[in-house]
This record gives structure tokens, sequence and C-alpha cells, in this order.
């Protein structure tokens, strides 16, 4: 369980899912139904104006993007954590300390939002 309240799949649901999936594929395909470790993504940021609004918004649109973007293996822009910031209602300006660069996970990897500190 993460910080960001998501959890991965029980391993009997992933065994019931690779049994489905087994029963239906082509024999030509090899499917593999796997859990992905999660890669939690600390934000840091500074925003204007800073205010207990703004920070809440600011942290809804952030948990909003990962649930909405975050995929095992997938990059995660930089540009799209600076747009989420900048969606939030009330935000005026704002200083993203880390992360600095693209979120690049494994194939196995999923990011997530972790902790997010105001500066």
């Amino acid at each position: 369980d993460t910080d960001a309240g998501v959890s991965a799949p029980a391993g009997d649901v992933i065994a019931a899912t690779q049994a489905l999936i087994d029963d239906v594929r082509p024999v030509t395909a090899d499917v593999m139904v796997f859990a992905p470790s999660f890669l939690p993504v600390n934000i840091a940021l500074s925003v204007t104006p800073d205010n207990a609004y703004v920070r809440a918004a600011v942290q809804a649109e952030l948990a909003d993007l990962f649930i909405r973007e975050s995929e095992p293996g997938a990059t995660m822009p930089l540009t799209h954590i600076r747009e989420a910031i900048s969606l939030a209602e009330g935000e005026f300006d704002h200083t993203l300390a880390s992360p600095s660069a693209d979120i690049e996970p494994t194939a196995t990897q999923m990011p997530v939002l972790g902790t997010v500190t105001f500066t």
C-alpha cells in the first residue's frame, strides 16, 4: 500500500487472472501476469499563493495525474507533473524542486505518487 492508497493485487488474484488468460489465449501467445513493483515519486515544490487551499488542490491534481497516466514501464514526462500543478485551482505560480527529470520506470515498475513536500 502506498501514500496514494494504491496496492498491488494479491497472489491469488494474479494466479486466477493468469489461469483465465491461459484458458483463452492462442497457443502461440506467451502471456505472463505479474504485479508491478511501485516506484514512489516524491515531489518537492513551492507554490504561490502558499496556503492550505492551494496545497490541497495541488495534492489532488497530482494524485489524479498518477491515477490517469501511471503504467508499468511507461515514462511520465516532467512536463505532465508541472502541468498538473499548474491546473490546481488557486495556483498562480510554482517552483518544482524535484523531480528534475522525466520519471523512467523499468518494465516492471509503476510510478505512484509518493510524498509531496511544500517548501
